[in-house]
């Protein structure tokens, strides 16, 4: 039986680039590894058994298939929260970003991107929105208005207070607002007197983040791709009171800092 299952295994020496061909009636139980195999082999003795087990082990690795690679993950889709609670963000970050909203186990939200820190971008859920000084708005009626001027900062509201530091997107002269309601908001330094804001709806393009981990797992089978229906040709910017410039970003750069006032210069 063994005798048979060398000659076997013999018989694929020509293949596999060894000198010779190895048969116990005729052979010694020792063969030397051809200069196929490389330097480090060359002329190694090895016996029968052994040369039948490397022969097998070759084999095995020719035969065998690769890994297949995860899927890649399109975005938009449609997610599951799974977590009692999670915090939405103004940014991609829990100690730098402060929270705009907050979501419940079962509660469904766009994802649009994975960003570094294992933050999800999504769409701003139910119930978000954004500040933005009446000054800059003509009412057309009750929930209804429009841009006066070009380059007019919309702060990124928050459910928890009036606090207003961020702002992602610019809105232009004759651009529609959706209307909430309005507020007297303190200014946020200095002693002049209270403005009047508005609460807007987000604008097109502006975005929230939440920890990747409470979501649900991506399936294959449950991804459910969307049209991106806040899709703009700028990427997402975030930017924080205090840090200067009003600059845009470029497809695919990371998001820039921006000055967080009322109206930023045309570049």
């Amino acid at each position: 039986m063994a005798g048979t299952a060398r000659r076997q295994a013999a018989s694929f020496t020509w293949n596999l680039g060894l000198r010779g061909t190895v048969d116990s009636a005729r052979s010694p139980p020792l063969v030397l590894l051809s200069h196929s195999f490389g330097p480090c082999c060359r002329g190694f003795p090895v016996g029968t058994d052994a040369h039948a087990f490397i022969l097998l082990v070759l084999i095995a690795v020719a035969l065998a298939s690769p890994a297949e690679a995860a899927p890649k993950v399109k975005t938009p889709y449609e997610a599951t929260i799974e977590d009692d609670e999670v915090y939405v963000r103004s940014g991609p970050g829990s100690s730098k970003f402060y929270p705009t909203g907050k979501l419940r186990r079962g509660d469904k939200v766009i994802v649009h991107r994975h960003d570094p820190g294992g933050w999800f971008m999504i769409a701003p859920p139910h119930g978000s929105f954004s500040w933005i000084p009446a000054k800059y708005v003509r009412k057309i009626d009750e929930h209804q208005g429009v841009i006066t001027a070009n380059n007019v900062a919309v702060r990124v509201g928050s459910f928890d207070s009036d606090i207003r530091d961020l702002f992602q997107r610019t809105l232009s002269e004759n651009d529609p607002v959706r209307i909430i309601n309005e507020k007297l908001l303190a200014p946020e330094s200095g002693s002049a007197p209270a403005e009047l804001w508005y609460r807007i709806e987000p604008p097109r393009g502006e975005r929230r983040w939440i920890p990747g981990t409470a979501v649900a797992p991506v399936q294959a089978g449950d991804r459910v791709p969307r049209e991106d229906p806040f899709v703009t040709p700028e990427v997402d910017t975030v930017s924080r009171r205090g840090f200067p410039a009003c600059t845009t970003s470029r497809r695919g750069r990371p998001p820039l800092v921006r000055r967080a006032i009322d109206r930023c210069p045309r570049p």
